[in-house]
């Protein structure tokens, strides 16, 4: 994961596109899920109750990414590819990388595998600016994978730490105490 391509805090999600940056968000809706689960089912010797197990999945498939920049045309290109049904076969789907930044530091990727656009909300276009504006673009996909970045790693590691600080302290204690 590289740093924060881009200099303003203000835009927590970069967003690659087959290894290229191609725009920043400030905001990312993330799909929900939910497991279904089967009945109760009966089971004998238990009374009163029964077990309860795990089935589908259900949701997920969509992501929107909101109030954002375009830094590369990619993203452009490829959602216009797919609008008007002009690509090559192994042109629609790609892989997209979204990235959260605490400051300059990842914090999450999240991988969406087989992604492609499926709703575009365009700007208000100003005279004044030659950035390509984005109000909100959904991507479905067909899978998804989540990594911790540095910071949260750095994070678990300090927990670790001081969790076996106190374990030390607690032990010297109760060895003094012995002692005594």
């Amino acid at each position: 994961m590289l740093p924060n391509p881009n200099p303003s805090l203000a835009f927590r999600f970069s967003v690659d596109v087959d290894g290229v940056t191609a725009a920043v968000f400030t905001e990312c809706t993330l799909p929900n899920y939910e497991i279904e689960t089967k009945d109760d089912l009966k089971e004998g010797g238990r009374v009163g109750f029964g077990l309860v197990l795990p089935g589908p999945m259900k949701g997920g498939g969509r992501v929107s990414l909101k109030r954002g920049i375009a830094l590369a045309d990619k993203m452009l290109e490829w959602y216009f590819d797919v609008m008007n049904w002009s690509f090559a076969k192994d042109e629609l789907y790609k892989t997209v990388v979204v990235t959260l930044y605490k400051g300059y530091t990842p914090s999450f990727t999240f991988e969406f595998r087989n992604a492609f656009p499926v709703k575009w909300v365009g700007p208000s276009l100003k005279a004044d600016t030659t950035a390509i504006a984005i109000e909100q673009i959904d991507l479905a996909y067909e899978s998804v994978s989540i990594e911790k970045g540095m910071a949260n790693l750095m994070l678990d590691i300090a927990a670790e730490v001081e969790t076996a600080t106190r374990q030390i302290a607690a032990a010297t204690m109760a060895v003094a105490n012995l002692v005594k």
